[in-house]
């Protein structure tokens, strides 16, 4: 249990972890009160809050995810904007990522915009100095004619977007439905790699080689099913349909452990009932090493640190955050 400030734990956000002179820190969004929460996660014990405004030359929107830059130096995302901020709160840089504000250079405002993964996060590499985000089509598109690019690199200080060049499960394009609102694509930065999938299905992807790799689950299905009538546009058939299916979450990697974990979530019969989540552990050949039944009250964020893999608890406690810690002795170091 870490000891915080009344009312925050129940509107966590996914947390950013960064690791200063051998200590990791962690920094949530607390949507309450409209402020960063700074904790020690070796010590178990809560810095600071950096307070953010919704008005005036520092605005910052509702935080959809986050990642460090430097110790001092967070990147935000916020619906809009990617707004670059330090320790206390003020605005350093803040670039447009939709349509409707023009002033990103390299992206043809009037095809794609980007968009930010409340599971993945924001994936930086100080190596470029780049982002990864998806990356989608506003052009009306067909099922059969999925093509191109989902992801794209996104060079801060060059103010520059470069699509990436990458692979599709087999049935991402169906011609018998649509996956509606499932379209969304995971990843994680890995080196110089970017590993890969989607929600609709179990396969796995590395973008140096668009190979796929088949981390299938025994508990159930390994490929979603679409709707069957398709149509466009925002509908509740389509809401319904994502809210019912079974969804794969982004894979992550285990630098300490050399594993790789994996978050889905089964099928449902209706909307109200409760799903249930499964986790896979695989080696860094994607060969499963075990499955097991997620539990329920953690937020599906997970954080990789060196202590192991940690979920954060929905509120218990308005003044406590606790962390639930999978460890693999065979794999520790």
């Amino acid at each position: 249990m870490i000891e915080l400030p009344k009312s925050t734990s129940s509107t966590l956000s996914r947390p950013a972890l960064i690791e200063v002179e051998g200590v990791e820190y962690l920094i949530f969004y607390n949507r309450l009160d409209h402020s960063l929460s700074l904790i020690n996660l070796s010590k178990r014990k809560y810095v600071k809050k950096i307070d953010l405004t919704r008005e005036g030359p520092n605005f910052i929107s509702d935080v959809r995810s986050m990642t460090f830059l430097t110790e001092s130096v967070v990147l935000v995302e916020s619906h809009n904007y990617l707004t670059k901020i330090n320790i206390e709160g003020t605005v350093l840089q803040r670039l447009s990522i939709n349509s409707q504000s023009r002033d990103m250079n390299g992206l043809d405002q009037g095809v794609f915009e980007l968009r930010g993964n409340q599971y993945t996060g924001l994936q930086y590499s100080p190596s470029d100095s780049s982002i990864v985000m998806e990356i989608n089509s506003l052009e009306r598109v067909q099922p059969q004619k999925y093509r191109g690019s989902k992801l794209a690199k996104v060079y801060l200080d060059k103010r520059l977007i470069v699509p990436l060049d990458i692979g599709f499960p087999l049935d991402y394009s169906r011609l018998d439905g649509d996956y509606g609102a499932m379209g969304g694509i995971g990843y994680y930065r890995k080196g110089q790699d970017i590993v890969y999938n989607f929600e609709m299905s179990s396969d796995v992807f590395l973008s140096t080689n668009k190979t796929g790799y088949k981390l299938e689950s025994a508990y159930t299905q390994n490929f979603a099913q679409p709707i069957k009538d398709f149509s466009s546009g925002f509908n509740m058939s389509r809401v319904e349909h994502q809210i019912k299916s079974l969804t794969f979450y982004p894979v992550i990697f285990d630098p300490n452990r050399k594993l790789y974990y994996r978050l889905h979530r089964g099928e449902v019969l209706s909307v109200d009932d409760d799903p249930v989540f499964y986790l896979i552990f695989s080696d860094s050949n994607f060969e499963k090493v075990r499955e097991i039944q997620f539990p329920q009250n953690y937020y599906i964020y997970p954080i990789v640190s060196r202590e192991g893999l940690m979920f954060v608890a929905f509120n218990k406690h308005d003044d406590k955050l606790e962390l639930l810690s999978y460890k693999f002795e065979p794999y520790e170091k």
